[in-house]
């Protein structure tokens, strides 16, 4: 941004550099002038040096200064640094490295166990916390930290110096009771004339002291506290304060709590609005050199210690406080000025965090879908933690309502907070997986006075994937999914997509025994839904809806697809983003009869798989009267146009923006839920000639493709 051009008098500047000679004596040694004359925290070594008869070494703090300073013969009595210099010289400077008096640390909020690890290796050396803006000229308050044990947490900034007054206040410009919060104030000799050419800056900065006679006092944007021994405690910027779900907080006091953990090396947190109206606190950590580790390790560390530090955050503070993610670092960005450079913090990645284990029920799928939906992200895993995905109290209320209306589960916000994953928040609601969660015919939802959808299952054999649409679905809606016999019996199997068809029928005549039916299906699942609407109208019933989704035409010709189980597996592994490492690492945590169980059920998905693709070879589709509303992933109209020489009347094509493995993900299915709704709102229904020619909701006719 634009530089202010503090105009700071010569006495201001007179009055801090003669008290530099009392306070800090070791300035009549020798001290590195490391920092850009632009910057006011060169003033202490550089004028606080040259006026009491010191020397001034010129040279970069970077890993070379302990070779600079031996070979110009140079031994450093007095260094200052900002607490980001001093992580990087007790990281990687030698350490025997340091100032042989005085080390003075300035320009940040430094903590008590940085300082508690430097002094292990510099016992005699005094150490000094310096606090002070530009405005107030250099310093103005300072702690010289006393021997002994170091608490955790934030240092005190001190008390003021000379011909410098300090003030706690509230809004109103009243002092607050020691120990209460307010902003920081300095009036006295310090105070700069203000901004230069910025009359109006300068006046909402520097303003009246009412308690001077026209005197002013410059307001620093910081929030202090008096402790009870009279010094001084920074808290945070007063600009930094933010509302999290209705509350202020001040990310500096998380920063505070966060540093007291052992694990932690540095760390800052801050407010980001990422997604337009959600605003989070994220916590950005470099952690101790203690736990980090081999690149192999490197990912089961992290979890550990993410989970490790948020817990750590939830038994100190409340819900609101506690980041949403905590983000590792290897190095802190830093300013020229050694300060975080919070524009360059990255945003954290709760998508790659999530995706742990697959679902093993319907319920947990439906689960699934809607922690999904309701956080934002493409995709979560049935052993992903709600609140570790950036999940809030508020998030969790959305959440339920959202169980409430897609699936009639009546849970309260602290069921989410006991159960955080769709796991446990489907075994809390009895919808652990069971055997009959692969019966041919799977109800999703059986209640509402709603013509039922009916849906057929992609190529792996399973209809569990269709309960993402309950949450958009008209709630009067009864849906069911038709799933592959191969997943259950290995005996059973259809010899071809005609005798498939055949035993859906049937099925679906179980559950409504006359037309007009409503059908719906992705992939593989559309060609088997085509042949079934085919058997249900030479049975003399309607079809008021048949729905495709990204559905290729069939050739007859034979797949290109392994015939071995164990590949199918490997090959659902990779397209889920799992690796073997990460599969096996995931076996690993369940009891052995449960893990048989996964592994038997992956195998028969597998089987169902393999026959699936097989039935395709030789299968050219028949000609179904009435039209189909199609939909394909992306923009590639010729995959619907394709099926117009098998449909009697029109090729409806909605235009999806996704891949075709996404048709199902949040965003996809509540625009499929919804244009299915308003096909199947029409007074006579798609299957009925007399409205074939009606656009569905506007989007596309059957000369042309329409975007949802």
């Amino acid at each position: 941004g634009r530089p202010k051009g503090v105009v700071v008098e010569h006495r201001s500047l007179t009055n801090y550099v003669v008290r530099c000679a009392t306070a800090y004596p070791s300035l009549r040694g020798a001290t590195p002038a490391h920092a850009s004359v632009g910057f006011d925290a060169g003033v202490t070594g550089l004028f606080g040096a040259l006026t009491v008869g010191g020397s001034v070494h010129l040279a970069a703090f970077d890993d070379r200064l302990p070779q600079r300073g031996e070979r110009d013969g140079v031994s450093y009595t007095f260094l200052k640094v900002t607490p980001a210099h001093l992580s990087f010289a007790m990281d990687a400077l030698p350490e025997d490295f340091g100032p042989s008096v005085q080390l003075m640390v300035g320009g940040a909020a430094v903590q008590g166990a940085d300082l508690a690890r430097w002094r292990a290796s510099h016992p005699g050396v005094s150490i000094v916390n310096h606090y002070g803006p530009t405005e107030v000229t250099v310093g103005c308050t300072d702690y010289p930290v006393p021997d002994g044990d170091l608490a955790d947490g934030p240092v005190p900034i001190g008390k003021p110096m000379t011909n410098i007054r300090a003030f706690v206040l509230d809004r109103w410009l009243s002092p607050v009771p020691p120990g209460a919060p307010g902003e920081l104030y300095f009036a006295g000799l310090g105070v700069a004339r203000g901004y230069l050419g910025r009359a109006a800056l300068t006046a909402d900065r520097f303003v009246a002291c009412p308690f001077g006679s026209g005197e002013r006092m410059y307001r620093t944007g910081d929030v202090a506290r008096w402790r009870q021994d009279g010094n001084l405690e920074f808290l945070g910027r007063a600009d930094d304060q933010v509302k999290i779900r209705g509350f202020r907080v001040e990310p500096g006091e998380v920063t505070s709590v966060l540093a007291g953990h052992r694990s932690v090396a540095e760390s800052v947190v801050v407010a980001r609005e990422d997604r337009p109206g959600d605003v989070r606190l994220i916590a950005y950590v470099v952690p101790a050199a203690s736990v980090r580790t081999s690149q192999a390790d490197a990912m089961t560390v992290a979890g550990d210690l993410t989970t490790a530090l948020r817990a750590f955050l939830s038994e100190r503070l409340p819900d609101y406080m506690v980041p949403a993610a905590v983000v590792l670092l290897d190095t802190m960005p830093l300013t020229a000025n050694g300060k975080v450079d919070r524009g360059a913090l990255p945003a954290p990645d709760f998508a790659g965090a999530a995706g742990a284990g697959t679902a093993g029920s319907p319920r947990e799928e439906l689960l699934c879908a809607l922690f999904a939906e309701v956080l934002g992200l493409p995709r979560v895993g049935v052993d992903d933690d709600f609140f570790a995905l950036g999940g809030h109290s508020l998030a969790a209320t959305r959440l339920v309502a959202r169980l409430w209306a897609a699936a009639g589960l009546d849970l309260s916000v602290r069921s989410v907070f006991e159960s955080p994953t769709p796991a446990l928040l489907a075994a809390r609601t009895g919808g652990a997986s069971r055997d009959d969660d692969f019966d041919v015919l799977l109800p999703l939802r059986t209640s509402g006075a709603l013509p039922p959808l009916f849906c057929v299952h992609p190529v792996m054999g399973l209809s569990w994937s269709y309960s993402r649409l309950l949450a958009h679905l008209d709630p009067r809606r009864p849906v069911y999914g038709l799933q592959a016999r191969a997943v259950r019996d290995a005996v059973r199997t259809p010899r071809g997509i005609d005798e498939m068809a055949e035993d859906y029928a049937e099925r679906i005549r179980e559950i409504q025994p006359h037309g007009p039916y409503a059908l719906l299906g992705w992939s593989f699942g559309g060609i088997v839904a085509h042949a079934v609407a085919t058997r249900l109208q030479e049975a003399g019933d309607r079809v008021a809806l048949l729905a495709l989704l990204d559905t290729r035409v069939p050739t007859g010709a034979a797949t290109e697809i392994t015939d071995n189980e164990d590949e199918m597996m490997a090959a659902k592994m990779r397209r889920a983003g799992l690796d073997e490492r990460a599969l096996e690492r995931y076996l690993s945590t369940l009891e052995p009869p449960v893990r048989e169980r996964l592994v038997t059920r992956e195998r028969a998905i597998a089987r169902a798989a393999l026959n699936n693709n097989a039935l395709l070879r030789g299968f050219t589709p028949g000609k179904c009267d009435g039209d189909v509303v199609f939909f394909t992933a992306g923009d590639d109209q010729d995959v619907a146009n394709a099926w117009r020489g098998h449909v009697g009347g029109a090729v409806h094509n909605h235009a999806v923006p996704c891949a075709h493995r996404d048709m199902l993900t949040p965003e996809p299915a509540a625009l499929i839920a919804r244009v299915v709704e308003d096909h199947l709102a029409t007074p006579h229904g798609w299957g009925d000639p007399a409205d074939r020619t009606r656009p569905a909701g506007g989007t596309s006719t059957d000369k042309g493709k329409g975007r949802i």
